[in-house]
């Protein structure tokens, strides 16, 4: 993940302070099934160095560590708060670094293969990273990332939430829905030997409840951003906060958010 107060960085919209941390604990429980299922078509076997790209706390870390059972692992993030988290629940075999992962070189080399999710999307260069990322695989290692490729609801305060989100990482030249636009950054200019293995949609339907949970504490952390209280009322965000707030206690009955994942697995020659 990327904190948002390191000068000439992307931003990490999302924040990396504690409410942030936990969001993530709850984005790690609600995603895990599409990230195993997307490891088990796709992962190399037996893999002897796996990277987390983005590694945040260690949700993914720990999750590749026991799907993929490689020999070292290397989770990769510049939030130090987040590293910390996950240094204090690191498992065998596991090490964390500090760094940029959207500049070349990574401190990382000759993997077996690198995963990302929910990352491309708070790059404002992503094809970048994706070459510097190739570039940290060994031949025939892979590259294997996931990424919203939409996210809607029929119920109008997700859509107003949604639309609130997307506005302000537009502000930060990200791209929310980048996973629908992963066959054409795959066919932009990777490393020659570069071969493309894959790619598609995983349509998942998720709990409006789980939901509302994972995006009010969003709000909490996005909402202090000077964009956003530029444009929009104060009044209208407390609103949706105290609506989501609602909702994620299941009080409400709620249709199931739609969305689909982009998935994109790339192979180095």
């Amino acid at each position: 993940m990327l904190p948002r107060d390191l000068p000439g960085r992307d931003v990490y919209t999302f924040g990396d302070n504690p409410t942030a941390a936990r969001r993530l604990a709850l984005l790690a429980r609600l995603f895990g099934p599409s990230a195993r299922a997307f490891l088990g078509e796709w992962a190399p076997p037996s893999p002897r160095l796996v990277i987390d790209l983005g590694c945040g706390p260690g949700h993914t870390t720990r999750l590749l560590r026991e799907e993929l059972r490689p020999e070292r692992i290397v989770g990769l993030d510049l939030s130090t708060g987040f590293l910390r988290l996950a240094v204090a629940s690191s498992g065998p075999a596991t090490r964390y670094v500090r760094a940029d992962v959207s500049r070349d070189p990574l401190p990382v080399r000759s993997a077996d293969l690198l995963y990302g999710r929910y990352l491309l999307a708070h790059l404002a260069d992503p094809v970048r990273a994706l070459r510097a990322w190739m570039g940290a695989v060994r031949r025939g290692g892979r590259v294997m990332v996931q990424e919203t490729a939409r996210l809607t609801s029929p119920v109008r305060e997700f859509r107003r939430y949604y639309e609130l989100l997307a506005r302000l990482q537009r502000h930060h030249g990200q791209e929310p829905e980048i996973g629908a636009r992963l066959g054409t950054l795959a066919a932009s200019e990777l490393p020659q030997a570069t071969r493309v293995l894959h790619v598609g949609l995983r349509s998942l339907r998720l709990p409006a409840t789980a939901m509302a949970r994972l995006h009010v504490m969003n709000l909490r952390t996005w909402r202090g951003e000077p964009f956003v209280q530029r444009t929009v009322d104060a009044a209208e965000l407390d609103e949706l906060e105290a609506w989501l707030g609602a909702a994620a206690t299941g009080g409400v009955r709620l249709p199931p958010v739609e969305q689909d994942l982009g998935e994109l697995v790339l192979e180095r020659g």
